[in-house]
């Protein structure tokens, strides 16, 4: 489900735009990164999401995701390619 999400995310932004997800660092999400590659996507990088990064996620953006600390989740950092 959080490559058909993100494959609809995708096509909507313009070429060259950088786009940040945040996902369950889980089994079922393990081959996302590849998945958005195949479909002509470039991954920036991969990370574990720190609580900084929660934190400036939240203040840049309104956004409420929870205190990173119990969370293992990771920052996917992708340009979109047309």
């Amino acid at each position: 489900m959080a490559f058909i999400k993100a494959k609809l995310y995708l096509d909507a932004q313009p070429a060259d735009q950088i786009v940040e997800f945040i996902v369950d660092d889980g089994e079922a999400n393990e081959p996302l990164p590849r998945s958005i590659q195949k479909i002509g996507h470039q991954i920036l990088s991969i990370k574990p999401c720190s609580e900084e990064i929660i934190s400036e996620i939240n203040s840049s953006h309104n956004s409420k995701i929870p205190n990173a600390a119990h969370l293992n989740v990771l920052l996917i950092k992708v340009q979109v390619k047309k």
